[in-house]
């Protein structure tokens, strides 16, 4: 009897064990499908239409907010233009963020900043596109806010890469422009105090001219620079290349031409070639460097360069988007570091791995849908 009751013991032991098992399968199994997603409607009721913390971080301390998105979400990314490297760095950031998420980002890019009509038509293939979200850089931030509005309506997510709009209810990551000004300016001060320098300060008529270049002028001042002008210019290689050519007779005195993008910088650097001048005869300096950036600093003829994080900064960015698709909180603003490169310093950046950070690998180029 008491061998009869010991074996229906283990056998309903056995039975509940195998149900058990069963449930802890199933139950896993609807963890993986369930998904967490929220509507646009429902995350501003749950966190408010106002930003209000600002996070400083670099790549090492923010990887535990990495997100684990519950579905394979459709993500679209709408950049100014891609013949600027700092912008191709930019994508490559991106598909650094599909893979390593397993979503999929399609890219758009526009014709270059103020190109408000072609990212207007942009927007509106995106709209009707069936995607969850949008990282977004502007091509120019008062003529692109109607558009991230009317998307938020259209129950699409935004999340700012860098180039944000007026429409500040959602978050921007990138490097912080007054920092990153002022580190350009300060740092090129304390190395070459004194002179006269003329300030290249952007596209007219849009904010991140002056939003970097104004505390650029303000470290040079600090350092005892003299600005002889602030000069606005469209972000073209011949209009950048004629301009400089006009500040060497309008301001023979010039010392150092002081840049808010290396983009300024390499073509103000063509223009002194082509008058004559010699490595370091002028003080050249922006953000951020590359490639060809590295070889005019060996050379002498780019002195200075600030660093931006671009590659961090676009991947942070769909992070974002997912956690808000997750129904999770974002902060305002999520801000990178930025120091100074000079030739002192380049071997060791470089050492350190600027290649996959201030810049895309040799060979990369964007590819139109990204996995």
């Amino acid at each position: 009897m008491k061998g009869k009751i010991l074996m229906m013991i283990a056998v309903i032991a056995i039975v509940a064990a195998l149900l058990i098992s069963g449930c802890k399968d199933t139950a896993v199994e609807q963890e993986e499908v369930v998904s967490r997603r929220v509507t646009v409607e429902q995350w501003f009721e749950k966190y408010g239409e106002t930003r209000v913390s600002d996070w400083w971080t670099t790549e090492s301390n923010i990887m535990w907010w990495k997100p684990v998105p519950s579905e394979e979400y459709k993500l679209a990314a709408a950049v100014p233009y891609l013949d600027d490297p700092w912008w191709v760095a930019n994508a490559y950031g991106l598909q650094q963020a599909a893979t390593e998420l397993g979503v999929t980002i399609d890219l758009y890019a526009a014709d270059g900043y103020g190109d408000v009509e072609g990212q207007l038509a942009i927007m509106d293939d995106i709209m009707v596109g069936d995607y969850d979200g949008i990282a977004f850089a502007a091509v120019d931030s008062v003529g692109m806010t109607p558009s991230v509005t009317q998307a938020f309506a259209k129950n699409l997510f935004v999340a700012y890469n860098a180039v944000p709009t007026q429409d500040i209810r959602t978050l921007r990551v990138a490097y912080n422009n007054e920092m990153l000004g002022y580190v350009i300016g300060s740092e090129t001060g304390k190395k070459w105090p004194n002179i006269k320098v003329v300030a290249f300060m952007g596209p007219p008529g849009l904010a991140w001219p002056d939003l970097i270049g104004e505390p650029m002028i303000r470290g040079l001042e600090e350092n005892g620079c003299t600005i002889l002008e602030k000069v606005y210019l469209e972000q073209d290689p011949a209009v950048i290349m004629a301009r400089t050519e006009d500040i060497l007779t309008t301001h023979p005195d010039v010392q150092g031409i002081i840049c808010v993008t290396d983009y300024m910088a390499k073509n103000v650097i063509a223009a002194l070639r082509g008058a004559g001048k010699k490595p370091g005869e002028i003080i050249t300096a922006g953000e951020p460097i590359d490639p060809e950036g590295v070889e005019y600093m060996r050379e002498g003829w780019y002195n200075l360069a600030a660093t931006t994080e671009v590659v961090l900064g676009s991947r942070l960015s769909i992070w974002a988007l997912v956690h808000m698709l997750e129904g999770n909180a974002i902060p305002a603003n999520i801000y990178l570091e930025s120091r100074a490169i000079t030739l002192d310093t380049l071997d060791q950046e470089l050492a350190a791995g600027l290649e996959g950070k201030e810049y895309a690998p040799s060979g990369w180029s964007p590819p139109t849908t990204m996995k």
